[in-house]
């Protein structure tokens, strides 16, 4: 019997799995290789930390961001859970969600229960065996604004962290090329990137985690606030700095902007009126 056949059996005889955080699991098996302390050094280095900023790094959607190094875990495309041992499940987002705000996962095809507890409602596809990677896939990820919030300056911090250029990105295959080319524009150009089919479960020996800078949970019965959703600001403007000069946009290019907004009642910008305000004028 494969590893794989073997790990698909099991998930339809042990559904639930316990849930842990990745940050936990990583501090349990000495894998954390940067901390928040280190993570926070670098983005107050940027020297853009506004009021703002600091008020919202105490809210308690404030990721913490870190990496770590796991050994022998089981990654999913399209998704930032990874699976351990018999019956772990890490995910920091989830976890965080479910024992502070009573959340259930963004994927349609699992639920959280009391423990936590994860369960599986359909059985999971699985690919090749990898030996090593950086993880960057995500919820959402198809999506261009969670791409650019939440996936892309995962990648970023780890380029700014570390010189090494010859780990791969494992990220899902089919997303639009519009994605993969603002992938290109972040990450080193010596760095391989392996496209992993959809939702589908990758053995991998090492793995490298950038953890969320970003934390975006999913809230639609009311407006999102500063204790549900977290933005890196001054990371997410540097990002943008460095897109442009790869490109070649310079500061003194001007041009039409458009104002997109949205007009339900939940996801709007906090400041949204004093955008309109200020472009109006």
């Amino acid at each position: 019997m494969t590893w794989w056949n073997s790990l698909a059996k099991r998930l339809k005889r042990e559904p639930k799995w316990c849930l842990l955080s990745v940050r936990s699991y990583s501090e349990s098996q000495n894998g954390l290789i940067r901390n928040c302390a280190d993570v926070d050094e670098y983005v107050q280095s940027l020297g853009l930390d506004s009021e703002l900023d600091q008020t919202w790094r105490k809210s308690p959607a404030y990721p913490e961001p870190y990496i770590s190094e796991l050994s022998d875990v089981t990654m999913i495309s399209g998704s930032r859970l990874l699976l351990v041992g018999r019956r772990t499940v890490l995910s920091d987002e989830l976890e965080l969600g479910f024992r502070h705000f009573g959340f259930g996962p963004k994927l349609a095809n699992m639920q959280v229960s009391e423990g936590p507890v994860l369960t599986f409602s359909e059985d999971l596809k699985y690919g090749d065996s990898i030996p090593t990677g950086i993880h960057l896939t995500g919820e959402h990820e198809a999506n261009y604004f969670h791409w650019i919030v939440e996936i892309l300056p995962r990648l970023f911090l780890y380029e700014q962290l570390y010189a090494e250029t010859s780990l791969p990105l494992l990220v899902s295959g089919g997303l639009h090329q519009n994605l993969y080319d603002l992938l290109d524009l972040v990450r080193s150009h010596d760095r391989p990137v392996m496209r992993l089919k959809a939702h589908s479960g990758f053995r991998i020996e090492r793995l490298v985690y950038p953890s969320d800078v970003s934390r975006i949970f999913d809230v639609y019965d009311r407006a999102p606030g500063l204790d549900t959703t977290y933005l890196p600001v001054s990371l997410l403007k540097r990002m943008a700095v460095e897109i442009k000069r790869r490109i070649g946009v310079t500061a003194t290019q001007t041009g039409k902007r458009l104002f997109i907004k949205r007009g339900s009642s939940y996801r709007l910008l906090l400041n949204q009126q004093e955008i309109e305000d200020s472009l109006a004028t």
